[in-house]
């Protein structure tokens, strides 16, 4: 099934396949795979990370021991099966943005919306950037029909997305209106930028409710709400990469 808005299409992937890789993170920066010796199971930490793969090393078990292992690059991952919805925007609906960075932020601000409508929890819709569409899918095994209900509803969804934003005080993105404690390694990299949907979310209304004003919320001095959100997307935790088959 197929879906047509003002600005993009949406296509129901159906049941896919989705491939989740754990990432790491160090000083602010993520990669994939760990560096691992598989003889005694030490691993490069830290500052370590990036060094040269051939890194000499003392036993995990064994500190005063010198290991003769040699490490190895190793990955975890997980396969399930669920739900999947893709969203082409339509050329050029990007503006002079890095598409990349427009799809990912739209990614969140959508999800979130799309997360509070459907009575869905926190982290059980998510999505990745795949050849300039974004793919929306749910985050649980098996699939429990989100992206459907997503689909059938894309018109409120889309409008109160663009509401929130909107309407938001913030300046780039906040809890209240875009970031999600479940999808903060968008936040940590720097590829979230609430600036670069707002000409969207303006089409939107105007197009949907045109007897409606824009919402021109007035710049404040960071809230403590707001001031919770930066501290909860802080710090070095794991994250997820994604790839879909049909």
């Amino acid at each position: 099934r197929e879906e047509n808005i003002s600005w993009a299409a949406l296509r129901d992937k159906g049941a896919s396949q989705v491939l989740l890789l754990v990432r790491r993170t160090s000083n602010m920066s993520d990669r994939i795979g760990f560096d691992v010796c598989p003889e005694c199971g030490w691993c490069l930490q830290g500052e370590s990370v990036g060094r040269q793969a051939t890194a000499t090393h003392n036993r995990l078990m064994d500190r005063r021991t010198p290991c003769t292992g040699r490490v190895e690059k190793r990955s975890l991952w997980h396969l399930f099966r669920t739900n999947a919805l893709e969203l082409i925007p339509s050329p050029g609906i990007a503006g002079t943005a890095d598409i990349r960075q427009w799809l990912i932020t739209l990614k969140n601000a959508l999800c979130r919306t799309a997360e509070i409508m459907i009575n869905a929890a926190e982290g059980e819709l998510d999505g990745f950037v795949s050849n300039n569409s974004l793919v929306i899918f749910d985050n649980v095994d098996g699939g429990v029909g989100y992206t459907r209900q997503v689909l059938n509803r894309i018109g409120e969804i889309e409008r109160e997305m663009a509401l929130n934003v909107l309407s938001c005080d913030c300046e780039t993105g906040c809890p209240k209106c875009i970031f999600s404690s479940r999808r903060k390694m968008d936040v940590i990299r720097g590829d979230v930028n609430k600036k670069l949907i707002i000409p969207l979310c303006q089409s939107i209304i105007r197009a949907s409710m045109p007897s409606r004003p824009l919402p021109s919320p007035v710049q404040k001095k960071e809230s403590a709400f707001e001031a919770l959100g930066a501290g909860i997307v802080q710090g070095n935790i794991s994250c997820w990469v994604y790839r879909v088959n049909d």
